[in-house]
């Protein structure tokens, strides 16, 4: 440990065991000034608070300690306190370094980013921390969405310091907003050049890779990024998910099989590896991992639609429907898993329940006009007629006047036994025809 870091870390403890036994320490301005940012930086908004009630009682003229209190204000987002000390300050110490960055931070919570960078500018000419100005600078250009700008700031401060993450990801950022993909892989090869061991690096290539679908290129990056952090989750399943893209299944297959064994919620990597075999047309090995994945997670909707679509294939419809309606229960609005139920029902003799399911598809895509038909001939399939011609009649309201309609209405009346309706609207479909 550097001597710096061991008095730092001392410093702290002594302000907080002062804290702790409720007495008083003395502590000179630049000791405040480090111990009030230090809790700053953590968010410890309380403790800060603290150590600036003491360091004004101690040093109540010092100017360091009145930009401390300007960065404690702005954490509490008390803009007009923030303005006082700047007004009182902005004669006293116009070019002190803090004191620009204190201006430039209430500009931009001021939602003024064109002044903020105006500060920051400045600053950057005489401050050491020209990496967190720079991103800073960025920051704003973002904001006002001046995405190349922006763009330009977070590579000078990656340049300053290559492991700057938040610089990096903001990079990327920049690239996804003007979907600069290839612009984007270039600049990750560059970066690479320089940190070849970086594993977030490598695995936003592949993702990069995946948009411009480049599935073998992006398999190569997820590799490395694998072969840098052996424990790096996301990137197997997307090297997984790269080789089913590329119709790979058995590779795909193994490497869920290694994610296996660090997924502490395999639940999806078994439903996963079951979309594998159900694509390579091995039906029963699927149902099985799906089963195996509603084990391990029964919240998890997609393995019983699944399964559902496997005992259908099978032909056994009441297995299929069971595990539709598990899959119905958990996600109540999925308009496939309706029309699938309704098939089921049907196939079943169920029709009572198909026409339940008819109402909620209506719910849920009432514009779309085919629903509506399809619901008029079950109902005709069980003999309602008379619900029928009142789900056709507003069928006619929504959707003006068209022949089937009619005709159907009409087909509806003649087996009531009404036929001058029947002729009536027989006509209008004619004439809808015409």
């Amino acid at each position: 440990m550097q001597e710096e870091d061991f008095f730092n870390d001392e410093l702290i403890e002594r302000f907080e065991a002062m804290i702790k036994d409720e007495r008083v320490s003395y502590f000179d301005t630049g000791e405040f000034t480090y111990i009030i940012m230090y809790y700053l930086d953590l968010s410890n908004i309380e403790y800060a608070g603290k150590a600036l009630s003491l360091a004004k009682t101690q040093h109540p003229y010092d100017t360091e300690i009145k930009i401390r209190e300007a960065e404690v204000f702005l954490s509490y987002g008390n803009l007009p306190e923030v303005v006082k000390l700047i007004e009182e300050l902005k004669y006293i110490v116009p070019d002190h370094t803090d004191f620009l960055i204190v201006q430039a931070k209430y500009w931009s919570l001021s939602r003024a980013s064109l002044k903020a960078i105006a500060f920051y500018k400045k600053a950057l000419k005489n401050s050491e921390d020209e990496n967190y100005l720079y991103s800073s600078i960025g920051d704003e250009y973002l904001r006002i969405q001046e995405i190349g700008k922006a763009l330009y700031y977070f590579k000078k401060a990656l340049e300053l310091y290559p492991k700057d993450e938040y610089a990096f990801y903001s990079c990327i950022q920049c690239f996804d907003e003007i979907h600069l993909y290839k612009e984007c892989v270039n600049f990750l090869n560059q970066y690479l050049d320089v940190q070849p061991y970086s594993e977030v690096a490598w695995f936003q290539l592949g993702l990069k890779q995946i948009k411009l679908r480049n599935y073998h290129e992006a398999y190569i990056a997820f590799d490395y990024a694998i072969i840098i952090d052996s424990t790096f989750l996301s990137a197997y399943t997307q090297k997984a998910g790269c080789l089913e893209q590329m119709h790979r299944y058995d590779e795909a297959i193994k490497v869920y099989e290694e994610v296996l064994h660090l997924e502490k919620s395999p639940a999806m990597v078994y439903f996963k590896m079951g979309l594998c075999y159900n694509k390579m047309e091995e039906s029963l090995r699927a149902l099985r991992l799906f089963q195996q994945a509603i084990y391990e997670d029964p919240q998890l909707e997609k393995p019983w639609s699944e399964s559902a679509f496997i005992y259908e294939r099978f032909e056994n419809y009441q297995e299929a429907l069971y595990y539709l309606c598990r899959a119905i229960d958990l996600s109540e609005n999925n308009l496939i898993y309706w029309k699938h139920s309704v098939y089921l029902n049907v196939q079943l003799g169920y029709y009572e329940e198909a026409i339940i399911a008819y109402k909620k598809i209506l719910q849920l895509q009432p514009d779309w006009y085919d629903h509506w038909i399809n619901y008029a001939e079950l109902l005709i399939k069980v003999g309602d007629y008379y619900q029928v011609i009142k789900l056709l009649k507003k069928a006619l309201k929504k959707f003006g006047n068209f022949g089937k309609l009619n005709y159907y209405i009409s087909f509806c009346y003649f087996l009531m036994q009404q036929e001058k309706e029947g002729l009536i609207e027989l006509a209008k479909s004619c004439r809808s025809s015409s």
